[in-house]
């Protein structure tokens, strides 16, 4: 048999000495024993009497190790129990006067001390378990006192509670048991304590907080202000939220707020915004209470206190406002994470601070590398939400965010491209990394907000990330009911931006928008007509339903959402009835609010669907006048594009745009100077200074002109009729043309380019023969279009028993629309209908100028017919119709060539009535509209004319 330690033989001894002195007395004493307290003197008095104080520590010390004391329990555990039954046989026999005098003797404040010094949880529980049957208020307060430090302290002590969970039910029953009976202190100290364990308001513990909450509700009053401030920190920190108690909390602090100290009010205000209990009385009192005392606030309470007021949208600028000077005179001894947190609280609320935040970006570049992973992204997030310029911040948070990357939880990588993309400041390396490091994390337990944000950052930063889209793509297809409005808009514009290939995703996420469509606001409808405009897929069924939408928010829309809106409707190349309309009134109304890269834009979009509104235009002529030098390279061709598209007669707009333009040609794109020049062409305003700098600048730039920009321009100066010899006078205006594929349309255009420079005699290159004749061949070839307008003045003229040739191609290569000989003149008539004209207007398109010209130059006598003056002579009688327009057109030529043929009255216009019965088809009239719908045979617009289709950011 082995010999026993010397600490084997002590624990024996002092069992066999106690054996008859009761449960209590024996309990305690193993415990002190074996948790080697050296003040089990105290404990064990039954030593003290009657022995000396060193032979009583002597005996009562046990074993001097935690390996000694476990061994020693393990060695006695019978003889323990068997002393500790032998004491209660033995108290029966002998009577209960001795237990009574234990009883009477034992001090509860020692039972105490040794829950208050355990050394770890292991040690805690075997108190309890040997003495809980004992425990008071006081024990029960201390023993959740002393876990929750040793579990907030110590990462091994965490675990060790991971495998031993159960081990607490006794002491989680018991003290359910006992709480009704608490004072207020020990209430407070035990949820305290609890709080801090990280036993949070889940099961099984739900019914002890429960309990606790229902004991602190009925003794509150009785709550002192630094009871109250640890009870509701407990609370809150666990996750019970029962509003009685709140209320009463509420009311009850209110009434003592005078003898809160600055820790207590900080932790009152943190709890009740932690878990959204509304109490505005409260707040105010709160805000009352600190202002005069802010001072004596630490950082900690400062920050705390602040995120307490703007988490619970509590609006006190008086606070704020002291908190920021505070804060700012204790920026160096704040700790980084109350300087994250103060800056979350001034962005979250709204409150402009720039004093703080420039003392934040100073102290926090100086010490980023002692933020952590969630201050990092928290600060950056602040300074993004809250529009502070802070590039020096960014760089440094960028420089410091690789080393703890891997810490970062997936809303701190989301806040961080979300704050940079926000802040426009440019990080490709932290882009970058983040993508690579969400590749490793890609599951579902992102969350919906997360997957949003994730793309709109990456889609704003313009950071080009596909393989991390495609990873989304499907998560986002899956859970595609589960994002809200503003998520799903958000979602679909980032992929519309980055040209993500994912044609499932934007089905899904529009098949799920069109059935609440009613739950987005207008930036919402915006990016998803905009997104669906983008990818190129627009059902009719949803662009109708988002049409519905648009109206009846009109009025909420901004600028850029107007602007945004009508871009993409006109994109889809239908719009249901009224609405640009609706779109343009609404813009009309407040079109000085926008910038004027939106007003080039709607105006752009206006023009490219056709609706023509005079009073918007003539709003945008107003704003050009007023605000001239604003508009720039970019938006003057698009103005002037769309103003002669439509035709709007406005010699002093095209000059203001003229003015504007002249010094910033410079800036212009090749196609926006073609743009140009084709515009004031088509108007007929055509200055020869402007287009000699047009032409210098084309000059610049030959080798980049495409070839629509090259046809464009050459009949631009053909119409204007302005020699540019810095263009046209090398090699390289024809060597650009030729060695491009031209199609139908700018071969006319340069055929009648190449006929200008036969009519100036231009001392130019010309275009090498077979490519002229080329250009030639198809303009002579284009299919005419006799207009009913012209039928009726073809009658006419054979009424006059004249033989017109109809459509006849002249060498220039002109069709012609009647040919006849008048006396000995040959004569080439052109009717010329509304579509020669500007709209509402009998100001000729520079297209009719240049024929007018072209033919007339070349020798061809030429009659224009307006439509104007042929619709006056219009009469419901038939033969009297005829002689009014036999009359007209014989005073047109007589008065073209100088003949006298009209005014003899010799027969030419004095009808035969026979006439109607042997032709009668000469007096039939048409009952379709009179209408020109001959082509121009001049440029039209640029197929890639621009379309500023500008995003919008937001911001949720």
């Amino acid at each position: 048999m082995c010999a026993q330690t010397d600490g084997e033989r002590r624990f024996e001894h002092h069992s066999r000495r106690h054996a008859a002195r009761g449960r209590t007395h024996a309990a305690l004493f193993c415990v002190a024993l074996l948790t080697g307290r050296v003040d089990a003197l105290a404990v064990c008095r039954t030593c003290a009497r009657g022995s000396s104080t060193r032979y009583a520590s002597r005996m009562c010390v046990g074993p001097e190790t935690v390996d000694e004391r476990t061994a020693v329990l393990a060695s006695s555990k019978v003889a323990t129990v068997a002393s500790v039954g032998g004491a209660e046989s033995n108290a029966t026999c002998t009577g209960s006067e001795d237990v009574a005098e234990e009883e009477a003797e034992w001090d509860p404040r020692l039972l105490t001390n040794m829950l208050t010094k355990a050394n770890s949880s292991e040690e805690l529980l075997l108190v309890y378990n040997e003495s809980g049957s004992i425990f008071n208020d006081m024990h029960v307060c201390a023993f959740w006192s002393r876990f929750g430090k040793l579990m907030r302290n110590s990462a091994s002590e965490r675990e060790w509670l991971r495998a031993h969970r159960e081990s607490l039910d006794p002491i989680r029953e018991q003290t359910a048991r006992m709480l009704p009976q608490f004072e207020t202190r020990s209430l407070s100290n035990t949820a305290h304590g609890l709080a801090s364990a990280g036993m949070r308001y889940v099961p099984p513990w739900t019914s002890l907080w429960d309990t606790l909450a229902a004991a602190s509700e009925a003794n509150i009053s009785a709550f002192d202000p630094r009871n109250l401030a640890n009870l509701m920190w407990a609370m809150a920190t666990a996750g019970c939220k029962t509003p009685s108690l709140y209320d009463g909390v509420a009311s009850a602090s209110c009434m003592q707020m005078d003898d809160f100290t600055p820790q207590g009010i900080s932790n009152l205000a943190w709890a009740f915004a932690r878990v959204g209990h509304p109490a505005p009385e409260l707040f105010t009192a709160i805000a009352n209470r600190t202002i005069p005392i802010l001072s004596e606030f630490s950082p900690q309470g400062i920050s705390m206190t602040a995120w307490a007021f703007a988490n619970a949208q509590q609006s006190e600028p008086a606070l704020f406002d002291a908190v920021a000077d505070a804060m700012a005179a204790q920026i160096e001894e704040a700790s980084p994470q109350s300087i994250a947190i103060t800056a979350w609280t001034f962005a979250t609320s709204g409150h402009e601070s720039p004093k703080l935040f420039a003392a934040i970006e100073a102290e926090a570049c100086k010490r980023i590398h002692l933020f952590n992973a969630q201050g990092l992204p928290n600060l950056a997030w602040a300074f993004a939400t809250a529009g502070i310029p802070a590039p020096r911040l960014f760089d440094a948070v960028a420089a410091a965010t690789p080393a703890l990357l891997k810490r970062f939880t997936p809303q701190g990588l989301t806040n961080m491209v979300w704050a940079f993309a926000k802040a426009a400041q440019p990080a490709p390396a932290l882009f970058q990394e983040v993508s690579e490091e969400l590749l490793l994390r890609v599951d579902d337990r992102i969350s919906s907000q997360e997957l949003a944000n994730i793309c709109w950052a990456y889609a704003t930063a313009g950071h080009h990330a596909p393989a991390l889209f495609d990873a989304l793509a499907p998560i986002i297809t899956r859970r595609a009911a589960q994002f809200n409005a503003q998520e799903t808009s958000n979602l679909l514009w980032a992929f519309a931006t980055t040209g993500q290939d994912a044609p499932v995703l934007f089905e899904t996420l529009a098949k799920d928008a069109q059935g609440r469509l009613h739950e987005f606001n207008e930036q919402g409808l915006t990016n998803v007509v905009w997104s669906l405009a983008i990818h190129g897929k627009a059902p009719l069924e949803l662009t109708s339903a988002l049409a519905v939408e648009v109206r009846a928010k009109l009025p909420n829309f901004k600028p850029q959402g107007l602007v945004n809106t009508a871009w993409a409707f006109s994109t889809f190349g239908r719009t249901p009835a009224g609405l640009f309309e609706a779109i343009l009134a609404e813009a009309e109304t407040r079109l000085g609010e926008f910038n004027t890269l939106a007003i080039s834009s709607l105006v752009w979009s206006a023009t490219n669907i056709g609706v023509v509104s005079r009073t918007f235009f003539d709003a945008v002529a107003e704003q050009l006048a007023l605000r001239p030098e604003e508009f720039g390279a970019r938006e003057l061709p698009v103005v002037a594009w769309a103003l002669a598209t439509i035709g709007y007669e406005s010699p002093e707009a095209f000059a203001i745009i003229a003015d504007a333009a002249v010094p910033k040609l410079g800036n212009f794109t090749p196609q926006s100077l073609a743009n140009f020049a084709w515009a004031f062409a088509n108007m007929a305003y055509t200055s020869e200074s402007l287009f000699l700098r047009i032409g210098e600048q084309m000059a610049l730039r030959l080798e980049s002109l495409k070839v629509q920009e090259l046809s464009n321009s050459a009949w631009a100066f053909a119409v204007a009729d302005v020699r540019s010899d810095a263009f046209f006078g090398s090699d390289a205006f024809v060597d650009a043309c030729t060695s491009k594929e031209c199609n139908e349309k700018q071969l006319c255009q340069l055929h009648q380019w190449s006929l200008w420079c036969d009519e100036i005699d231009a001392p130019w290159p010309r275009l090498p023969d077979e490519f002229r004749q080329k250009c030639n061949h198809t303009f002579s070839t284009l299919a005419a279009s006799p207009s009913n307008l012209q039928g009726r003045v073809c009658k006419a003229l054979q009424t006059l028993g004249l033989q017109p040739e109809e459509e006849l191609h002249v060498e220039q290569g002109y069709s012609i629309d009647l040919t006849v000989d008048w006396g000995n003149e040959r004569v080439r008539i052109e009717v010329d209908g509304p579509g020669h004209f500007l709209p509402n207007s009998r100001s000729p398109l520079g297209s009719t100028l240049l024929k007018r010209r072209q033919l007339q130059r070349f020798g061809h006598k030429l009659l224009s017919l307006p439509y104007w003056e042929l619709e006056m002579l219009d009469h419901p009688n038939a033969l009297t119709r005829r002689q009014l327009q036999c009359e007209y057109l014989s005073y047109k030529l007589d008065e073209l060539t100088g003949m006298r043929l009209a005014a003899r009255g010799d027969g030419w216009v004095v009808i035969d009535t026979a006439l109607m019965d042997r032709r009668p088809e000469l007096f039939e009239e048409s009952d379709e509209v009179a209408a020109d719908a001959e082509g121009t045979q001049s440029g039209a617009r640029d197929e890639d004319d621009e379309d500023d289709d500008d995003d919008d950011d937001d911001d949720d």
